[in-house]
């Protein structure tokens, strides 16, 4: 997976994160820390320069990389998203082994990327289990768990707005139902879930 820096710069990435892969990548001397854009403007031909997800994670990590995601085709990354969710899935389903919404939405998303499922189809399974995230929203724990799962999909999407597609809709409930349940890792298994994020992201851009 692949984009340019002229295409990351069209989303307004931040400038201090801007200035690290820019310096990393193209061999500039921008401030680590811009005060402004003016520190760190590219040359016409600097921002046609080709840059992978893979090297933006090795660059300025995983958090960047997942927000990168919005330069890429959904279906592209959706396998990624859909592991992600699935790595905590267990954990919901050890507490409410009756309720299968979360683990409906990740297969469907996977049915629809192979071409068996479609967008209607996604889009239901994805309100179900957006109703699982309202329902643990009450949760003390639910807003790290929301940092750390589900923002993988919020950054990718590039808008706090679920409903923009149907198809980030569904990956974005799928993190959001699971992520409930990742405050059960993160304060009592002394995990990180963002690590686990980079671990999947990883294997999935190395064997691409």
């Amino acid at each position: 997976m692949r984009t340019t820096f002229r295409e990351l710069r069209s989303y307004r990435p931040c400038k201090d994160g801007w200035a690290m892969l820019c310096n990393n990548i193209i061999g500039t001397d921008f401030p680590e820390d811009p005060e402004n854009w003016n520190e760190c403007q590219l040359t016409k031909k600097q921002l046609d320069t080709e840059v992978s997800i893979l090297q933006i994670l090795e660059s300025n990590g995983v958090e960047h990389a997942f927000w990168a995601f919005r330069t890429q085709e959904y279906r592209d990354y959706c396998l990624i998203l859909s592991d992600i969710a699935e790595s905590v899935l267990h954990i919901w389903e050890e507490k409410y082994p009756g309720d299968s919404r979360p683990r409906d939405v990740i297969e469907t998303i996977r049915q629809w990327h192979a071409g068996k499922a479609t967008d209607e189809e996604l889009k239901a399974a994805a309100a179900s289990a957006y109703a699982v995230s309202a329902a643990g929203a009450s949760s003390a724990d639910y807003a790290a768990a929301v940092a750390s799962a589900a923002s993988a999909a919020s950054a990718a999407s590039g808008t706090s707005d679920a409903g923009a597609s149907v198809v980030v809709y569904a990956a974005y409930a799928a993190a959001y139902a699971a992520a409930y349940a990742v405050s059960t890792v993160v304060v009592y298994g002394g995990k990180k879930q963002w690590e686990v994020n980079e671990r999947i992201l990883r294997e999935h851009l190395e064997a691409a």
